[in-house]
């Protein structure tokens, strides 16, 4: 991590200039390919109010992942986020079904 965001830390986000740089820098990084990024701690502290911000600001997804089964889980994903993650050249699924086939 560079420690430099790209990305401006929005006004309602206060304090936690750290964890927005860090979870910034990896969001804007350069390198191709997929990255996953998992975020983890005690419960209340204000990790989904961050990556919700940095969701709107950077025009990305994230998904909440749950203890559930395949149908729940893909029905709480939607079909309008599924075609998106499987179709915006952006995305990673993307590149990975291409090598995949």
């Amino acid at each position: 991590m560079t420690g430099t965001s790209v990305t401006a830390k929005p006004a309602d986000v206060e304090a936690r200039d750290r964890q927005w740089a860090e979870i910034s820098d990896f969001a804007t990084d350069p390198r191709p390919g997929a990255l996953l990024g998992v975020v983890y701690g005690r419960r209340r502290l204000g990790k989904t109010f961050l990556l919700s911000a940095l969701v709107e600001q950077t025009g990305g997804f994230a998904f909440e992942a749950t203890q559930d089964t395949e149908l729940m889980t893909l029905g709480r994903l939607g079909r309008e986020a599924l075609m998106r993650i499987l179709t915006e050249p952006r995305n990673a699924a993307t590149k990975q079904y291409r090598k995949l086939f």
